[in-house]
């Protein structure tokens, strides 16, 4: 999905932040895309999209590798980032990727709203469900089934469920706590 602004952008922070990245989009170039896609220009009209694209993103980076396909099925990916494209392309992409244990990143936009929707697959496991950053407490006891119960003057965030990683520990009576 390289129309418009959307993914050239995409793929030019990819290619800025040292990624790979393989375009696909056999559609031509058209006057509305030079509007908002920077790195389409009059002398692209009428080219595909993903060839277009190819030297300029190369340029910004010449130590990726910037490649246009005409065919998703010719090659295998870690990541696949499917933009603005109808959820049938979305549904035949995503089962592709999924068979060949890829990850699927799914973008639309329209205006100044937008969906992401992601896929990493069934084996993806979520460890940290708020991604909040919690400074170091003290802790004043550990129950024998495992309750910790920290310092009445220090403060946190901590919630039902949450583990906790016990480092640089010093002391006696510490060895249930240094296992692997």
């Amino acid at each position: 999905g390289l129309e418009g602004g959307l993914g050239t952008e995409t793929a030019k922070n990819l290619v800025l932040g040292g990624v790979n990245i393989v375009l696909c989009d056999n559609d031509k170039v058209k006057l509305s895309d030079c509007e908002t896609g920077y790195y389409y220009n009059s002398d692209s009209i009428g080219m595909c999209r993903s060839n277009a694209l190819v030297s300029s993103l190369q340029e910004l980076n010449p130590y990726v590798i910037v490649q246009s396909i005409k065919d998703y099925k010719e090659t295998e990916y870690d990541v696949v980032i499917i933009i603005n494209q109808s959820i049938q392309k979305v549904n035949e992409i995503n089962k592709y990727s999924r068979e060949n244990n890829s990850k699927t990143v799914v973008l639309y936009s329209k205006g100044v709203s937008g969906v992401v929707f992601v896929d990493s697959g069934p084996s993806h496991i979520i460890t940290d469900t708020s991604s909040e950053i919690i400074e170091p407490v003290q802790i004043s006891k550990i129950t024998p089934d495992g309750k910790v119960n920290c310092d009445v003057n220090s403060t946190h965030d901590f919630q039902s469920g949450n583990y906790i990683l016990l480092d640089n520990l010093e002391g006696t009576n510490i060895e249930q706590f240094n296992k692997e």
